[in-house]
């Protein structure tokens, strides 16, 4: 794939993310602006996890474009490359930022519902559990639909995991005090989830981690 990096846009526990001008070839027949997350490749599981979740769960009109995958080796440091559409318009967190009453019009929220209840349909149809459902990681595009991503913490449904995965804030109590993270696990996200676009307010926003636990 023949391609060339542009600025920083974030950064995270995984990595960093910038963005990518991917050149015309078979598949497009422009150039194509993307998203690109990337770290040194020792450092790259959670990436390369994230990869692997988006080809088994194909495609969905509401998850992220996986646009694919190489390598760099970039000031004698090999980078692991993970190609993602790119939202122009950031995240639900940042629509909330931005936004003047602090929340979403009930209207916008409807819609935005109703697609991420399908995103869990699919999710559970494929196996999946997001295990992170939260605005920071629901994308909005151009056209105004709203996509789900960052799966790097995604787990298939039944497999047993010791560590905490999630924000504390949109974790199910199943989750907090059990490591149990299966599909009602994402429809309680999402409920905290379409709480805070509604109120611009978390449910727990006065609750420690160790209180939740109780």
């Amino acid at each position: 794939m023949a391609w060339s990096r542009g600025h920083i846009i974030g950064r995270g526990s995984y990595g960093t993310v910038g963005l990518a001008l991917i050149n015309p070839n078979e598949q497009h027949t422009q150039p194509v602006v993307a998203a690109v997350k990337f770290a040194p490749h020792d450092l790259s599981k959670t990436l390369q996890h994230e990869k692997t979740v988006l080809d088994a769960l194909g495609d969905s009109p509401h998850i992220i474009k996986c646009l694919g995958e190489d390598e760099t080796i970039e000031e004698d440091v090999t980078h692991y490359n993970l190609f993602l559409e790119y939202a122009a318009r950031g995240t639900l967190a940042d629509q909330l930022e931005n936004s003047p009453h602090g929340h979403l019009r009930e209207l916008d929220v409807k819609h935005i519902t109703r697609s991420l209840l399908r995103v869990l349909i699919h999710l559970k149809n494929k196996g999946y559990v997001h295990c992170d459902v939260k605005p920071e990681n629901i994308l909005l595009m151009e056209n105004g639909e709203v996509k789900l991503a960052d799966f790097g913490t995604a787990k298939k449904v039944g497999e047993e995991v010791k560590e905490l995965r999630g924000t504390p804030l949109y974790m199910a109590p199943e989750g907090i005090m059990r490591s149990e993270y299966e599909p009602p696990f994402d429809v309680w996200s999402l409920g905290c989830t379409i709480a805070k676009l509604v109120s611009g307010k978390h449910l727990w926003m006065n609750m420690r981690i160790g209180r939740l636990q109780q």
